[in-house]
């Protein structure tokens, strides 16, 4: 499959990036969240946190469809779950523009990209300060040995958050 080549930068945010053809720089963070599920839990160390930032945009505007971007994130996603197969990945949609469901079909036709029968993914909605949902989601493997437990904690998270507790 065609993609960008892209760099481990690592760091503390697990960074990794690649520029397009048409000069955009993104970068693709996967940054420890390890109080997510509480610091006591068995699986703290691997929660992470997946963000894609535009860290340069020499056009100034939106950087528009690039048939090679969703490859290059898949790419980079299973690479991580390469580094460790019980890696946990949350995903939350931005709600700041009001645009997030836009941004959870463009990370759903990601994910089909790459998941194959090795990954499972659960999806849900937290509400904002405004009452307004707004997407999130689990990445796990689905050989991962805390998969219950995870998939579980991840769905009492959500009811606690959109209880307001």
């Amino acid at each position: 499959m065609l993609r960008y080549d892209y760099q481990w930068l690592g760091g503390p945010g697990n960074i990794y990036n690649f520029e397009t053809q048409s000069g955009i720089l993104y970068e693709v963070a996967l940054k420890k969240t390890d109080y997510l599920f509480g610091l006591n839990s068995p699986f703290s160390e691997q929660t992470f946190e997946f963000s894609i930032l535009v860290a340069h945009n020499p056009k100034k505007s939106n950087p528009g469809y690039d048939r090679l971007v969703a490859p290059t994130i898949s790419a980079i996603l299973i690479n991580f779950f390469e580094i460790n197969q019980e890696n946990i990945v949350i995903y939350i949609c931005d709600s700041a523009d009001r645009r997030p469901h836009l941004r959870k079909i463009k990370f759903d036709r990601w994910f089909d990209l790459f998941k194959g029968e090795n990954f499972l993914k659960i999806d849900d909605f937290i509400k904002d300060q405004s009452n307004e949902n707004y997407p999130v989601s689990l990445i796990i493997k689905r050989q991962n040995p805390n998969k219950i437990e995870i998939v579980t904690k991840f769905l009492e998270l959500i009811v606690r958050l959109n209880s307001g507790k």
